[in-house]
Parts: structure tokens; C-alpha cells; sequence
């Protein structure tokens, strides 16, 4: 388990595939020196760290009985972990949106543990929770990688902003458009948006 924010911080911890999520939640608290009392929650993520399934500390009532979610309780570890290299993100911060990144390492078959062991502590843990100050005076996150784009996907990207460019909603005539036969026409009636 290491963390974004503090290079030297990692934490390994041996627990039973068969434990819980809240068992691994409870352990992951323990070694980082945390109080008990946040909300947090794990994800299930691909290879690139993108979150895929959910997996909460308690009911919130949020979720509609049609959506599937499990609860870290009820969810056992080798439910969503089967392979080394499966990834999980645990949010430790939900007003500040962030997380440790956990790497399963290695999987030792035959060997049964009762409680979860850290097994390796090195470096200090990242506070908790955010200060509200710091939340307001941070930048925002980015959403997405851009990749570079080729010389043509930067011609065909720079046709396309300058016709928008030009486009001016204030000379535009709707009665002038005619798609797939429907006929806009001219119409006295005005519509507010």
C-alpha cells in the first residue's frame, strides 16, 4: 500500500483471502495511526488505477435497490482479489477525495491467517482528513490523460474550434435548416430556454 502524496510511505499488510474488506479496512487504519471514525471506502480498479465497483464501509440508503454494491462486512477479499498484480484503491478521505493504492503482491497458498499482520511499516502515513482551507486552495484534480495528437488530429481539431469560431447564434436562421426532411420552417411562436 503506498500513497500520492507522501513518496517514502508504505505500508504491507498479510491477511486471509477469505477475511473481509472491513477486516483489511480495519488493519489499514491500525497501521496508518487513523481514528475510526471517517467514512471511507475501497474500489476495485484496473491496471491504470481507474476505479470499477465499489465497495462501501456502510448503507448510506444513496443507492436505489436496483444497483448492485456490496458492503466491506459482507464482501470478502478473494470475492474481487484472485491474482497477483489485482489492484484496489482505499478512499481514506471522501471530503478530499483521496486514497492509498494497494497492489496485491503475492498470494501464498495453504497458509491461513487469523488476523490480519503488517508486516512492513515505512514512512509517515498522509493526515487523515483534509482542513477545509486546504480543499478550497487546491487545484482541481485532472480528469483524464491527454495524449499528444498526430499532425492531422491537430488539423482535423483546428478546422473543427475555428468553424465554431465563426459560428455567431445571434446571425442564425433555424427556418434555413432542413434535416432528414423535417422542415423547420418559419414559426411565429418563440420559446424561452
Amino acid at each position: 500500500m503506498v500513497s500520492d502524496e507522501v513518496a517514502d510511505f508504505l505500508r504491507e499488510i498479510r491477511i486471509d483471502g477469505t477475511a473481509t474488506f472491513r477486516e483489511l479496512h480495519d488493519a489499514i487504519i491500525e497501521s496508518a495511526g487513523y481514528s475510526n471514525d471517517q467514512l471511507s471506502s475501497f474500489f476495485v480498479s484496473d491496471k491504470q488505477w481507474r476505479p470499477k465497483q465499489e465497495i462501501l464501509l456502510m448503507d448510506m440508503g444513496a443507492y436505489g435497490t436496483d444497483e448492485d454494491y456490496y458492503l466491506m462486512d459482507k464482501t470478502y477479499l478473494d470475492d474481487f482479489l484472485e491474482d497477483e498484480g489485482d489492484r484496489i484503491l482505499f478512499q481514506f478521505d471522501q471530503l478530499g477525495d483521496r486514497y492509498f493504492y494497494i497492489e496485491l503482491k503475492e498470494v501464498i497458498l495453504g497458509e491461513q491467517l487469523d488476523h490480519p499482520l503488517c508486516s512492513r511499516k515505512k514512512g509517515n502515513p498522509p493526515v487523515q482528513t483534509s482542513e477545509v482551507e486546504e480543499l478550497l486552495a487546491a487545484p482541481p484534480k485532472p480528469k483524464a490523460m491527454v495524449l499528444p495528437r498526430t499532425d492531422k488530429e491537430s488539423d482535423k481539431e483546428s478546422a473543427k474550434e475555428e468553424e465554431l469560431d465563426d459560428f455567431d447564434a445571434f446571425d442564425f436562421d433555424i427556418s434555413e435548416l432542413d434535416v432528414d426532411g423535417f422542415d423547420f420552417g418559419e414559426s411565429d411562436e418563440e420559446l424561452d430556454l
